[in-house]
């Protein structure tokens, strides 16, 4: 093979090159095992990551690595059990004239509406859709105006005396 050459690397270049690195990953290791017994000793579940900190900080190489380790620990949570738990079942009774009028408040409110005949005129019970501008004194008000607005004339759902005016008109 061309190019390639057999010999040894000195270990001081391998240290010198690679040494601070492999000692930081093995520091690493050496304290996540260390944090994952305690936490399988203690049965303790942090609540979220534990905060590390190095407590020798004059630390070289050759001496122990000193941790000091906090965090909040999850609560123990009991184990329930149902048995002395009574559910009552409350029941609301309607009576039969509340009943036809949310029957009929459903039946109102999902009319379906037709087009009409161009040019017939518009009576109570009509959907009419409209554009408005409501003003005080001369001067539009805000939440008093919209487009394409779907009016049931006869539903009382404006300001009295609106839709009667709207009684008897054609579309557009």
């Amino acid at each position: 093979m061309k190019g390639f050459r057999k010999g040894k690397v000195p270990m001081a270049l391998l240290k010198k090159q690679f040494g601070e690195r492999l000692m930081g990953e093995a520091m690493q290791e050496s304290v996540d095992g260390a944090m994952a017994k305690h936490f399988e000793d203690s049965g303790d579940r942090p609540a979220a990551e534990p905060k590390m900190e190095m407590t020798n900080k004059d630390w070289k190489e050759g001496d122990d690595v000193e941790v000091d380790m906090s965090y909040e620990a999850l609560p123990d949570i009991p184990e329930v059990t149902f048995d002395d738990i009574k559910l009552e079942r409350l029941v609301a009774k309607a009576d039969d004239k509340a009943v036809d009028e949310a029957l009929k408040n459903l039946a109102e409110g999902a009319q379906n509406f037709t087009d009409r005949k161009k040019g017939t005129k518009s009576k109570d019970g009509d959907q009419v859709v409209i554009d408005f501008v409501g003003r005080v004194d001369g001067e539009a008000f805000e939440g008093g105006s919209a487009e394409d607005y779907p009016l049931v004339l006869g539903s009382n759902s404006f300001i009295p005396g609106f839709e009667e005016q709207l009684v008897g008109v054609k579309a557009d």
